[in-house]
Parts: structure tokens; C-alpha cells; sequence
């Protein structure tokens, strides 16, 4: 069939459709198998006005005009600078790597990002939140405990109550190597969004994501970010945040190909951990390793929060200082409770009480530091549940929880301390 006789067969086609409805061009071209040729709406318009007919094609919409990729030095004098989603730390339209090796607190690190570009809260406990929106919080691992948990927890410490955070929806783990799950999910993500753009995806774990490809391939890689880019595109999105593991050794950082560190905007390590067992404590170090356009090299300093919810406990990431941190991770040993009892011991007779000064000074002089500095360290923490001194400390004075006389070693005296310590904290909270 020739070009005109498929035109003059399809024509009668065209008018019976104008008669009900103003033309869909490409539902007709698609529903009339006949055609021997791809013809664009625009070709059988022009077909129809060198062959004038009754047909009204004013009702057919023009074509969508493509964004250009290119601009004119005068236009980009117009064109606004990048600017900060997080104060230094994330830029709009860009992608965030977030690596740790496993029980470093990196999906708690990605957490705490998340719920502050929901809520235009802080992030991390300081960095100042340019503008919040709807972020989508993909959890490939424990999605349960993400959402029932470890998002309440943070939700709770910065007073929005359980569930509070209207604009942080948790999910099942995005996957990039399946185009029919894609578009479900990019369906999904836009029904909630009801015409709205999205601010944030995060992608927790960039290893459950790429469903079985190989991340040391360059061009798994590649595939990654089209993917990532795909879902900034059609969700509005202005950032990406991926969760990812470091190898096995250690020391030589995140897993994959190196065209995943050159591909994304910001990458943040979470590069030293350290638990205090006694206090129930995490201490990580933040190392903004990457930043595409602005100061890298940086380092922060987070510490874990215990917080009570309605399920139970989880904790939250609060920031503290450099000098606390790098106490914490030097080979120095920290102030611990044996240390304050032995003190004790010797300076409260009787049942007796001592001020925080007259507790500090021959701490001091036994571990050959300032008096301040021990200070410092007995109030770290105080008034938070996990406070690990808490049981020295009442009625505004330090002393023994219980007589020391009645015990010979302080072996026995510590032991009957950790037996007697849940009643004694049960008997401080109260008192306070």
C-alpha cells in the first residue's frame, strides 16, 4: 500500500473519530494495524491540509517541546548559582554516597538525613536545612525496624511525637536492573505525590538496589545512575542518597568500581566507630570524603541517644565535639565507674557526700590531668537514662549507693554494686 492510498484508507477513520472526541492522533495510529509505515501525527496533518476535509485538527495537541540541553553564554548569565539542601554538607540536584563497613550506623547517618529534609529539621543535629519536601526512604534491609523503630526514635527526639513526619514515607527496596519494577515504583512514588516533586530518594543499600549485578563492573555503574537519574527525573527529585558497604579490607574503603565514587556529588565515610559497652554508647566519625562542589576533607563527630518510643527503644545520632570524640578513640583510657568508686570509697565515710570538685581533684592527680577536664567527663551525659555515673549522684552531691564498711575488697563492693544498681536507678530517678 502506497503512502497516499494509506492515507485515503485511513482518512474515513479520522472523520468518524471527530465526530465524538477531538482526535487522539497516536491512539489511532496505534490502533490501526494496517499501517505499512511509522507515520507521526504531524505527517498526517500535513497529509490532511493538502487534502482539505471537514476535519477540525485544531483540538490536536502540539507536540512537547524538548529541553535543551544547551545554553547561550547570555542565557547563563541568568541561570542561578548551585545552592546548598543541606548547609555544606548536600547540594541540590546531586547524588550522595553514604559507605561504612557493617554496624557503623550508616543507615542511621542516612536516617537522620532523611528526616531532616522531611521536616526541615537540622540534619545531624546542626547543618541547617535549605527547604523540606516529600522524601521516599527505600529500605532494602530490616524495613520493619526502620519504619516501627529507628524513624519513631528519631521523630520522638526532635518532638514531632511517633509517626510524625507527614512527608517521610518508608518503603521496600528500590531495584535498578528490572525496567517493569522501575516504573511501578516511579507509579507508585508519583500517585503519592499527586503532582507534586519529590525532594529525596534514599537507597538503602546500594547493594540489595543493584540485585545481583556486579558493582566492580564500570558499567554496572553506569547503569546505576541512569537509573538514579531516571528517578530524579520522573519524580521531581532534587537528590539521591545510596547506602553502601565498605569491602573487606577495611582500610581501602567502599566496594566497586571507582565509576561509582566518580559519579556521585558527595561521599560520606563513616570511618571510625567505637562502643563504650559500659554506657551502652556508639561514637562514629563522619569523613566528608567527596564534595563535587564545595569543601571535602571534613570530619563530624556523632554519638548514639537511647530513645524510649511506643515499641520499645531505639536511639538517634546527636553531634558532640572533636575533642570528646577524639578522647573516645584515642588509646586514652575514659573515666569509668571503677575509677569514680575507688575515689569514693576513700573519701565517703559514713554514708557521706562530696561535691563534684572535691570528687574530680584526686581523680585528677591519679590519671595526671586537669581538674576540668575531669569535670568535664563525670558530666558527660548527665541526664540522659544511660548516664553511666547516675548512681554516685544524687541529691546534687557525689557518694557511695550503698555503705562501703560492710564489704572487705573492692572487688566484692563493685559486684554488690552491679547486683544492687537497677534498684538504686530506679530509687535516683525518682528522687530527681
Amino acid at each position: 500500500m502506497s503512502d497516499t492510498n494509506y492515507l485515503e484508507h485511513l482518512l474515513p477513520e479520522v472523520k468518524k473519530a471527530a465526530q465524538d472526541e477531538p482526535i487522539d492522533w497516536q491512539a489511532l495510529l496505534e490502533r490501526d494495524t494496517g499501517c505499512p509505515y511509522d507515520y507521526s501525527p504531524a505527517q498526517i496533518r500535513m497529509s490532511l491540509k493538502a487534502n482539505p476535509t471537514e476535519i477540525d485538527t485544531t483540538n490536536e495537541p502540539e507536540p512537547a517541546e524538548r529541553k535543551r540541553k544547551f545554553r547561550s553564554r547570555g542565557e547563563s548569565r541568568l541561570t542561578p548559582l548551585p545552592a546548598w539542601l543541606i548547609d555544606e554538607l548536600i547540594m541540590e540536584e546531586s547524588h550522595v554516597g553514604i559507605y561504612a563497613p557493617s554496624q557503623f550506623l550508616k543507615s542511621f547517618t542516612a536516617i537522620d538525613l532523611a528526616g531532616a529534609l522531611a521536616t526541615g529539621r537540622p540534619a545531624l543535629g546542626s547543618f541547617a536545612v535549605a527547604r523540606s519536601g516529600p522524601v521516599f526512604y527505600a529500605a532494602g534491609e530490616g524495613k520493619a525496624n526502620v519504619e516501627k523503630k529507628r524513624v519513631t526514635a528519631w521523630e520522638v527526639h526532635y518532638g514531632l511525637g511517633p509517626y510524625g513526619a507527614d512527608h517521610l514515607y518508608v518503603g521496600e527496596g528500590l531495584i535498578a536492573n528490572d525496567d517493569e519494577t522501575i516504573t511501578a515504583d516511579i507509579g507508585e512514588i508519583r500517585e503519592i505525590l499527586d503532582g507534586k516533586p519529590a525532594l529525596a530518594i534514599v537507597i538503602d543499600t546500594l547493594a540489595l538496589a543493584l540485585n545481583g549485578l556486579d558493582e566492580d563492573k564500570s558499567h554496572v555503574a553506569s547503569r546505576y545512575f541512569s537509573f538514579l537519574n531516571r528517578l530524579r527525573h520522573e519524580t521531581g527529585a532534587s537528590v539521591t542518597i545510596s547506602v553502601g558497604h565498605f569491602g573487606k579490607d577495611i582500610d581501602r574503603g567502599e566496594r566497586g568500581s571507582s565509576a561509582f565514587q566518580a559519579s556521585y556529588d558527595t561521599i560520606l565515610w563513616v570511618r571510625k566507630h567505637h562502643f563504650d559497652n559500659e554506657a551502652n554508647v556508639h561514637t562514629i566519625e563522619l569523613w566528608l570524603r567527596k564534595q563535587k562542589d564545595g569543601e571535602d576533607n571534613k570530619l563530624y563527630y556523632m554519638q548514639s541517644k537511647k530513645v524510649i518510643i511506643p515499641d520499645g527503644e531505639s536511639m538517634v545520632l546527636v553531634p558532640i565535639t572533636a575533642s570528646d570524640a577524639q578522647d573516645i578513640f584515642s588509646d586514652k583510657k575514659p573515666l569509668s565507674v571503677e575509677d569514680v568508686f575507688c575515689v569514693l570509697r576513700e573519701l565517703c565515710r559514713d554514708d557521706g557526700r562530696v561535691t563534684k570538685r572535691q570528687l574530680a581533684e584526686p581523680l585528677a592527680r591519679k590519671r595526671n590531668v586537669g581538674t576540668s577536664a575531669i569535670e568535664k567527663a563525670l558530666d558527660k551525659g548527665k541526664g540522659q537514662d544511660n548516664w553511666k555515673f547516675k548512681p554516685f549522684y544524687y541529691d546534687g552531691k557525689w557518694g557511695l549507693p550503698f555503705k562501703s564498711e560492710s564489704y572487705e575488697t573492692l572487688e566484692e563492693q563493685l559486684q554488690a554494686w552491679r547486683v544492687e544498681r537497677s534498684i538504686l536507678n530506679g530509687r535516683n530517678g525518682a528522687e530527681h
